[in-house]
């Protein structure tokens, strides 16, 4: 219990913090805590493997938009000073949510969920779903492909 109050604590100060951060970089990284976040509580509440796929899937993500990111922005200096109110939310979120006992609990729901999710009238829509991701790979296949060049033109 006390665990899910330390990860669903954290992720309301993560979310808390995106408003806070100005530079790329740091909300890169306050991006993919969020997500490695999320990953356990999803690897606590549902099986573990759901939880990797959505973690790869938030990697990739990530490592697309660090590359906008560093392509097109210039070089910024991060200031710490925004550590201050994020350590201040942390702590805010994590004593309302233990006083309020507002935690998640984990109950035979979740597992009756994951075994509705692969019966067989749902095979269909997983058929679709898995689909759609082809096609989208191949689109971002073909669109990459056509260019062969850096993200924004060099000047000289």
């Amino acid at each position: 219990m006390l665990t899910m109050l330390l990860f669903t604590s954290t992720m309301i100060t993560l979310a808390s913090a995106m408003t806070l951060s100005m530079n790329p970089l740091s909300m890169g990284i306050i991006i993919l805590m969020t997500s490695l976040m999320l990953t356990l509580i999803y690897s606590t509440m549902l099986t573990s493997w759901i939880a990797f796929l959505i973690f790869l899937i938030y990697i990739g993500g990530m490592l697309v938009m660090f590359a906008y990111f560093v392509a097109l922005t210039p070089n910024q200096q991060m200031n710490l000073m925004t550590l201050v109110p994020l350590i201040f939310l942390f702590t805010v979120s994590f004593l309302f949510m233990f006083m309020y006992k507002m935690t998640p609990t984990i109950s035979s729901l979740n597992m009756k969920f994951m075994y509705t999710f692969y019966l067989t009238n749902n095979v269909p829509l997983l058929l679709i779903l898995a689909l759609i991701l082809l096609f989208t790979m191949i689109v971002v296949v073909k669109l990459v492909t056509n260019n062969k060049g850096p993200l924004r033109p060099f000047m000289n």
